[in-house]
Order: structure tokens, then C-alpha cells, then sequence
């Protein structure tokens, strides 16, 4: 069984109450995805995103151009449990857990988009 840990950062939600991607809002002058990245690549740890769907996804990548070691991991909206279509946190864990099962990382650090300051000392 690996050991090795990933980071899997949640992007996936609807934002209907704060109206905007939280993950693309910024705050000194880095959205707040770019605080968070910056903060996980410290560990030298393979770092996830869970989105939504593809054009969120590009959007992401348009606004992370500088990074190179980003992976997306996109919902599986084609899974029996999701007749619904559900969008949500869940989903998002739900397939980010079921895509790393498949690539042998048997761990995962999972946060939201929207916890730009976090501190590596608490991770």
C-alpha cells in the first residue's frame, strides 16, 4: 500500500452565495488558489484539483499557467450514485477519492478553494 500522500484542492462548488469562482478571487494581489498552491507545493506532494466541469477547468488552467504541477481530477457525474447530478463538496471528494484509488495514492489532504491563508505549519 503507498504512502504517499496528495493534495486535493476542492474547486468544484456552485458559489450561489458568494456569486463569483472563490478559487479565482484574490486577495494580494494571487487569487486565492495560487495562495494555497504555493503554500502545498512546499511539500513536494502531487497537488489536485477537483472541478466541476471542463470549462472550469480551463479557467483554472488560464488563471495557473505558471504552475506545472497541477492535475485536475474532474467529478464523476457518470456514476449510478449520481442520478441526481449532484454538484457539490461530496461529488467532488467522492471523485477525487475514486480517481487517486486508480493511480495508487491511497491518501489524501483535502481542503476548499476558498482557504487562501492556511500555513504549512498547520498542515
Amino acid at each position: 500500500m503507498s504512502k504517499e500522500i496528495a493534495f486535493v484542492i476542492l474547486i468544484g462548488g456552485m458559489s450561489k452565495r458568494f456569486g463569483i469562482d472563490k478559487g479565482l478571487m484574490k486577495i494580494s494581489g494571487k487569487s486565492f488558489i495560487e495562495h494555497q498552491v504555493r503554500i502545498l507545493e512546499k511539500f513536494s506532494k502531487k497537488i489536485f484539483l477537483s472541478a466541476h466541469d471542463e470549462n472550469q477547468i480551463q479557467e483554472y488552467k488560464d488563471a495557473l499557467e505558471l504552475f506545472d504541477n497541477i492535475s485536475f481530477i474532474l467529478d464523476d457525474t457518470d456514476d449510478k450514485l449520481n442520478t441526481k447530478r449532484i454538484r457539490g463538496p461530496l461529488l467532488g471528494i467522492y471523485s477525487a477519492l475514486k480517481y487517486l484509488r486508480k493511480t495508487n495514492l491511497k491518501k489524501a489532504f483535502i481542503i476548499s478553494c476558498d482557504l487562501p491563508l492556511i500555513k504549512s505549519a498547520v498542515l
